[in-house]
């Protein structure tokens, strides 16, 4: 893997003409990982000047990562997770007790984030369901008033009192 940071010192290196020679004109550089531990499989620098260099690895590093996933082009989250929970438990991996639990887990990281396609899942959409975790009261499921309501319904009621 090739970090993000032996990148932009490669460039700068290249830039000052140092110990890589004579200034070439395109750079490939191949699986690059990012510091959010995103990988990107190639990347191909090809600009006339230093600072056109600069401003394509800057619009590089401002790129939301996605998951992407050839076996779920269009398939939604909920769907996914009813395949996994479903695969674990005849395979053996889990009891059913087990795979509710898990079930139960992950549907309401679907009502947190949105039941979206699977291969769209962007790192922002796991921050967001931390962010609004933390502000939802414990046991939001059982308790009645909040049973109707959104999740951004519940984050709004006055007199929530978050887990955290």
């Amino acid at each position: 893997m090739v970090e993000m940071d032996k990148v932009l010192a490669f460039l700068e290196a290249k830039k000052r003409r140092d110990e890589y020679g004579p200034l070439q004109e395109t750079i490939t550089v191949k699986n690059v990982q990012l510091k959010d531990g995103t990988t990107i499989g190639e990347v191909t620098i090809d600009q006339d000047t230093p600072e056109q260099e600069r401003e394509t690895i800057n619009e590089l590093l401002q790129r939301d990562p996605v998951v992407q996933s050839s076996e779920f082009p269009e398939t939604l989250l909920s769907e996914v997770i009813n395949v996994y929970c479903d695969e674990n438990t005849s395979l053996g991996n889990w009891t059913e007790k087990t795979a509710t639990e898990v079930k139960a887990t992950l549907l309401f990281f679907t009502r947190i984030v949105g039941d979206e396609v699977f291969s769209t899942l962007k790192h922002q959409k796991v921050n967001e369901y931390k962010v609004k975790l933390f502000k939802l009261p414990p046991n939001i499921n059982k308790v009645k008033r909040y049973r109707d309501k959104t999740i951004d319904e519940i984050i709004k009621m006055d007199d929530v009192k978050p887990m955290v």
